[in-house]
């Protein structure tokens, strides 16, 4: 939620019609924690100093601030930008680059991230299921951690959707159907199995699909969450 900014700033109209009339704004700050507003009137000149001064104090924000990101991920995320058609042609930047940038696996999953973030869906992203068919996290865990591992992860979901009793969990593959191994399909199938057996219903879209179809992808997930409400 966008935090409420504490000025309200308004337009002084002024009492008649000579062109002479000053510009003037009046601008009233909300103290927190009292009953009482303190106001200033200002100029326009002045109006416009103070969004300058406004503009500079953001300007020294770096990326990596504003984010929340460390340093490493800021610099990759600013190539990003300037190179990454993802990046520069996003209707979303700055509101979602902390998730689709340093969450997501693969520009697949970014790809259909920003589109699925056009709609009214709400869905959650690496979204880890235990063999018991719990939510379980999967942040920091490591392999060779006696404890934080992976024994009891079955799958991460790249994308969730949870409505109600009806639950989906959606996978993108860089590979095709041609190119995946009889190990990689088998391992595949045992853990659509396993969702399924579960209560969870599952769609997995190659990448062709992703990158030559993405709407017609988003149309058959907002089907089946249209179908389940």
């Amino acid at each position: 939620m966008a935090s409420k900014s504490p000025f309200i700033i308004r337009h002084l109209k002024p009492d008649n019609k000579s062109l002479n009339q000053k510009i003037e704004y009046i601008v009233y700050q909300n103290e927190r924690g009292n009953s009482w507003n303190y106001s200033s009137v200002i100029s326009e000149d002045q109006l416009i100093a103070l969004k300058k001064e406004i503009d500079n104090a953001l300007d020294q924000l770096s990326l990596a601030d504003r984010l929340k990101i460390s340093e490493e991920d800021s610099t990759k995320l600013q190539f990003a930008f300037d190179n990454d058609p993802l990046c520069t042609n996003c209707s979303f930047k700055m509101k979602y680059c902390k998730v689709c940038f340093t969450e997501l696996q693969s520009p697949l999953e970014r790809k259909l991230f920003l589109a699925l973030k056009k709609t009214p869906i709400y869905f959650e992203v690496q979204f880890g299921i235990s063999r018991s068919g719990k939510n379980i996290h999967t942040k920091n865990r490591s392999y060779d951690h006696p404890t934080d591992n992976f024994k009891e992860v079955l799958t991460i979901a790249d994308f969730f959707i949870n409505q109600g009793d009806q639950k989906l969990c959606i996978y993108t593959d860089g590979h095709t159907y041609h190119e995946r191994t009889e190990e990689q399909a088998l391992k595949d199938r045992n853990i659509d199995r396993q969702l399924q057996q579960m209560g969870y219903n599952v769609l997995r879209y190659t990448g062709k699909e992703i990158n030559e179809s993405l709407d017609k992808v988003v149309s058959e997930i907002e089907k089946w969450y249209e179908n389940v409400n």
